[in-house]
């Protein structure tokens, strides 16, 4: 059995989280990041056309129109060179339809603009993470956790990119505060199993499976993981009703559909 079959959550869920939380963080002081953007300047005509341009692109971004929302954030832009707002849509945009190196030129602009904005750190992190730069994407997540310590998701997010750097005790870590601390807790359970298996505890990992499974019975991941576990431990018959139970979920993942063809020829033996 490949390790490769073991799968956990990962950061390519940017797609859905970056275009659900773009303008709606808090800074540190616990402003929007939005008001923030003036910076105490008089509400000129510009300076309306800018916002006004800037909530168009959002709403084009959250309805995939991603081209027209570039249209947009680049005229906020054109009027505006110092919003960091309109570089962070712009680049979440960009990132949308795989423009990476524009969106990451975006995200740093953004940042270099407004080192308050926890989004702009985690958006940029998604794409760090795509490109292998992991150290990168460790210390923009760290960034983004000191900016906005109640965004749970970032720590699970965190505890991925740690456990690609073999850092498990601290993934565990990551996970350990999400679960005790916010009542989304399936990718912690998921991502603290994950890390629990690269350890070898696979009675852990195991538990952890059981509790993501209890929480989302009809999400594929935690039976595949669990299976990949309970074959390691010797349990290949409760492996092979994991893998059949992902795949009633997951038809079309070859993955597993080879691991129940390769099961049920060693147990059929």
């Amino acid at each position: 059995m490949k390790s490769d079959r073991l799968s956990f959550i990962k950061l390519s869920t940017a797609v859905i989280l970056l275009t659900s939380i773009f303008g709606y963080s808090k800074t540190a002081a616990g402003q929007s990041t939005t008001s923030l953007e003036h910076g105490g300047r008089p509400l000129t005509p510009n300076v309306i056309e800018v916002h006004d341009l800037i909530a168009s692109g959002k709403v084009k971004n959250r309805s995939h129109r991603f081209a027209q929302a570039i249209e947009d954030f680049s005229r906020a832009i054109s009027l505006d060179p110092t919003n960091s707002l309109a570089y962070l849509g712009r680049g979440i945009a960009f990132a949308e339809t795989f423009q990476k190196d524009e969106a990451l030129r975006d995200f740093d602009r953004s940042i270099s603009l407004n080192d308050r904005n926890a989004v702009s750190f985690l958006a940029r992190s998604y794409l760090r993470t795509e490109r292998g730069d992991l150290k990168g994407a460790l210390a923009d997540l760290d960034r983004t956790i000191a900016l906005d310590p109640y965004n749970f998701s970032a720590y699970v997010d965190r505890a991925t990119v740690r456990i690609q750097l073999r850092n498990y005790q601290d993934a565990v870590a990551d996970c350990d505060l999400v679960i005790n601390s916010s009542s989304d807790t399936k990718a912690a359970y998921i991502t603290r199993g994950y890390a629990f298996n690269r350890m070898g505890k696979d009675e852990r990992a195991i538990a952890d499976f059981d509790q993501a499974i209890r929480i989302d019975p009809n999400d594929g991941l935690p039976y595949r993981n669990r299976g990949f576990a309970r074959e390691r431990s010797g349990d290949l018959r409760g492996a092979l009703e994991d893998y059949k139970q992902a795949l009633l979920i997951e038809p079309e993942n070859k993955a597993v559909n080879q691991a129940v063809s390769e099961l049920s020829a060693k147990l059929q033996r």
